[in-house]
């Protein structure tokens, strides 16, 4: 993991991640404070928007994704373009309501992808809590412990639809700032085990002829112009 201090360089780069229709697209305007990102069109590629000044943060750059379970698995790969420098936090968007084996299954296959220790720079955020009819605290009480266990420590309840989403920004923010673990996730982060692994390699294996290819022209007319 590259080294990385939050509250230091106040600068931020953020997925955010989960199922289709969870709330992805809402949850990353509500970060934002505007409608960037359409609610309504599914998300097909990963997508950013900076902003340079979020909340006491000199640049906040927010990445939407496509849904993980929804999308051919090298769709995801544009996040370590759109973010070169590593990842600060995956936002893990999850809708509220009942414990099911879909959670479950989501919250399995998220590690899947990137690695037990991704939790470490993981916040999920439960959306719809208009709906609960409960306090976030009651209904993190009443968690089933194989669900409990494969959840960051880093959570939180937001209500997209409400009105005071510059407060909901405000404490997601701060989940961020506050996390112990100050190193950004980068490509190579990313798990042999890891089905985005031979996606990240063949990108790699691509890159590199190019990058050879980009210096031999350089050197042909740098002698050609001292010549």
């Amino acid at each position: 993991m590259a080294a990385w201090n939050v509250s230091q360089h106040k600068s931020l780069n953020l997925v955010v991640i989960g199922r289709k229709g969870d709330g992805k697209s809402s949850t990353a305007n509500t970060i934002l404070g505007r409608s960037v990102f359409s609610t309504s069109d599914p998300v097909t590629k990963c997508q950013s928007e900076s902003c340079k000044s979020l909340h006491g943060f000199a640049n906040v750059t927010i990445i939407n994704t496509p849904g993980i379970f929804h999308t051919h698995i090298e769709n995801l790969l544009g996040m370590f373009d759109l973010a070169p420098d590593g990842i600060d936090a995956f936002i893990l968007v999850i809708r509220i309501g009942t414990f099911t084996d879909v959670i479950q299954h989501t919250l399995k296959y998220y590690r899947e992808i990137f690695g037990a220790e991704v939790a470490r720079n993981t916040i999920a955020v439960f959306v719809g809590l208009d709906e609960l009819g409960d306090t976030f605290e009651n209904y993190c009480k009443h968690m089933p412990q194989d669900i409990d266990e494969l959840l960051p420590k880093a959570r939180i309840g937001i209500n997209n639809r409400s009105d005071e989403k510059s407060t909901q920004a405000i404490s997601i923010l701060q989940q961020v700032e506050q996390m112990t673990y100050k190193e950004r996730y980068t490509s190579k982060d990313v798990p042999k085990t890891s089905p985005l692994y031979k996606g990240l390699k063949q990108k790699r294996i691509m890159r590199g002829p190019e990058r050879k290819k980009d210096t031999t022209m350089v050197q042909f007319m740098t002698q050609n112009v001292i010549n």
